[in-house]
């Protein structure tokens, strides 16, 4: 109950200090209330919440989405350290595993406190804990820190990743680096046209200052008319932003001090840098040559803009071969098998108190009798869900004490999954001998934290109890999504918590079976709801975030080519126009049309292929480096550098072909006729 005095938690209804102060009472959040109470103010009604009735304290205002701390009911803790008694642990200090939110006094040094509480468990305990060969600390870990940086088992919800946010801002600051790219090399092009411009000027009395401040003033006012138009674009595409990263960003929420301060700088910035050199070379033309037309800079300008279009396709290669790349692990994870059958595996969910051991067999048969239905099994949970996470450890060995994923299973469960079995035996019911008391089947895994030499070595032993030996050991599989390394795991027969009941079932006639599972479901338990899933659908969810990223990474990436083509496209006009003259002279001596279009993109195409040298082992770094996140991922073939460095290629030569072939189709007179 003291959750409501370290953390801001605006009370509707309920006394924030009476709150939770009684075992079995509820606070729930104003959603909640309005869902199951209407308007009315619920405070002391009761809740039935999963098998057990609990007062409702109070209600808050539901969280925000900015807290990791997103829960709809908050239960007296009381309650949890009832329940453990009932499992015999009467010492919490050994079975709680739990948060607590500490408010540090002002000038408390966090590590010093650290220090001090570090050894609280084992103290507490009477040294139970180590005695069994478990090291129990408590450690600080900043709010602020647990979104991004936590990567803990039990965390209050996923966080999110840390290396996400560093792969698009560095994708931000390298579309912003395109543009500022872009307005270098046009405003280099142009400078030969501004050249009498500039001499006019200095003949007239303008120093060197004023014209840099001239030109990069132009640059300033470009730059912020851009940033009212990106506003305007972010208030259009905001509700497709939020809806491609499934986000709830609004106008509030970026309309800060703070953001339209940082915006101004990063503007003010990229003008200056952008507008830098254009200044400076154009401020530094001589009056005198310049109205001559003497001025010899060309050479100097053509290294310049061969920089920037290398420049800006490598940069471009590297965003496709990282979108190619991510896609290609995306679709690894998702079609990768994961070590058991999730193809036609519908799943139906129960209240956990609605079945028992006496009829779990008798609700399993009534819903495999049907056609469609091609297996069936019980099981605590299924991949991809909750399960328990236990100390457990061998009869002959109590200190080799190790933290294993367990949950419960019928003896069809290692059959309909299809798990593959290296040593021993599944449980067979025809043996008489196994139970839920007796025996457990480890993965390979399980059997590795145990340390023992090898599946054989592991049937040898038998796990915190005599009477509960090791009778077989399956392959390893996935329990969780690719993104994670596989866990130990230990399961063990069925004795309560029958919580899914897994169909293998034919789809044909998909939407007819699930009705007759409804009306089935009906029919057995009156007043509950039907609640199921695909197993491949939901095991799948595990990669939402990858697919979202993948999805909002495409799009910065073609957004990126689009201002790299604009720039080349731009450049090619540029660059064409100034060779009209040769190109009439050229058509006249007898060049062909293909000659002239050849002429014009060859030294584009040979920028593109230096450019593709440079990108190749940059992207290659970098998607390595980003790609070791992944416990399991896909091989970087050079076949996809290739793809990406071919389709900048083809870009780039359909950009610069359209000029070119228009100024190779040109009539020849237009452009000699006032020679």
């Amino acid at each position: 109950n003291t959750l409501f005095k370290i953390l801001d938690i605006p009370f509707i209804h309920g006394n924030p200090d009476k709150a939770l102060t009684r075992p079995k009472t509820v606070v729930i959040t104003e959603s909640i209330s309005k869902k199951y109470f209407g308007n009315i103010n619920p405070v002391g009604e009761v809740l039935l919440l999963d098998t057990t009735a609990y007062e409702v304290d109070g209600v808050i205002k539901d969280f925000p989405k900015n807290t990791h701390l997103k829960k709809d009911f908050l239960i007296c803790f009381q309650s949890s350290l009832d329940r453990m008694r009932e499992f015999g642990i009467t010492n919490p200090w050994r079975g709680v595993n739990c948060m607590n939110y500490v408010k540090l006094r002002e000038g408390t040094d966090p590590f010093k406190f650290e220090t001090k509480i570090k050894n609280l468990p084992e103290k507490y305990s009477g040294n139970s804990i180590s005695k069994n060969g478990v090291l129990s600390t408590l450690f600080l870990q900043p709010i602020t820190d647990i979104h991004l940086y936590s990567d803990l088992n039990w965390e209050v919800e996923p966080g999110g990743n840390s290396t996400y946010i560093l792969v698009f801002t560095a994708i931000g600051v390298l579309i912003l680096l395109l543009a500022s790219l872009n307005y270098m090399n046009l405003m280099t092009a142009r400078s030969s046209n501004r050249s009498n411009e500039v001499g006019v000027r200095k003949v007239v009395g303008a120093n060197k200052s004023q014209l840099i401040s001239q030109f990069i003033g132009e640059s300033v006012v470009t730059t912020f008319i851009s940033v009212v138009l990106a506003l305007l674009f972010v208030i259009f595409l905001l509700p497709f932003f939020n809806k491609l990263t499934e986000l709830e960003f609004n106008l509030t929420s970026l309309i800060k001090p703070e953001i339209i301060f940082g915006l101004f700088l990063i503007s003010l910035f990229i003008s200056i840098i952008a507008g830098s050199y254009p200044a400076f070379l154009l401020s530094g033309f001589k009056p005198i040559s310049i109205l001559k037309g003497t001025t010899n800079r060309g050479s100097q300008k053509i290294l310049l803009r061969k920089v920037l279009v290398i420049s800006q396709f490598a940069i471009s290669i590297v965003l496709i071969i990282g979108v190619l790349l991510f896609y290609r692990q995306v679709n690894y994870m998702k079609n990768q098998y994961p070590g058991f059958d999730k193809e036609q595996k519908l799943i139906i969910e129960f209240d956990r108190s609605i079945i028992n051991p006496n009829s779990f067999e008798t609700v399993k048969h009534e819903f495999a009798d049907h056609p469609a239905v091609l297996g069936s099994t019980f099981s605590s949970s299924v991949p991809g869900r909750w399960m328990y996470f236990w100390h457990l450890h061998p009869v002959d060995d109590d200190k080799n004490d190790q933290m294993i994923n367990c949950f419960q299973v019928d003896y069809d469960f290692i059959k309909e999954y299809n798990l593959e079995i290296l040593s021993g035996r599944q449980f067979m019911k025809e043996s008489g001998i196994d139970n839920y008391d007796r025996g457990w089947i480890l993965n390979e895994s399980a059997v590795k934290a145990f340390g023992w030499k090898s599946n054989e070595e592991a049937l040898k032993h038998s796990i915190n109890r005599a009477s509960a030996p090791v009778i077989g050991v399956v392959k390893d599989f996935h329990l969780k999504g690719l993104q994670s390394k596989i866990e130990p795991l230990a399961v063990f027969l069925i004795q309560e918590d029958f919580r899914y009941l897994t169909l293998k079932v034919d789809t044909e006639n998909i939407s007819q079976f699930i009705q007759f599972m409804k009306e089935k479901h009906a029919n057995l338990f009156p007043g509950y709801l039907f609640d199921y899933f695909f197993l491949d659908d939901d095991f799948n969810k595990q990669y939402k975030s990858e697919e979202n990223t993948a999805s909002l990474l495409s799009t910065f990436t073609a957004l990126g080519i689009m201002i790299a083509v604009l720039g080349l496209f731009g450049l090619a006009a540029f660059l064409t126009e100034k060779r009209t003259k040769e190109i009439g002279i050229r058509k006249v001596l007898g060049a062909s049309i293909y000659k002239i279009v050849f002429l014009l993109i060859k030294e584009f195409l040979r920028l593109v292929i230096l450019a593709n040298l440079i990108a190749w082992p940059v992207a290659y770094y970098l998607t390595d480096k980003w790609f070791r996140d992944f416990a399991y991922r896909t091989e970087i073939s050079i076949w996809l550098f290739v793809l990406s460095g071919s389709i900048a290629l083809l870009i780039a030569l359909l950009t610069v072909s359209f000029q070119a072939i228009k100024a190779a189709t040109a009539n020849p007179v237009e452009s000699l006729k006032y020679e």
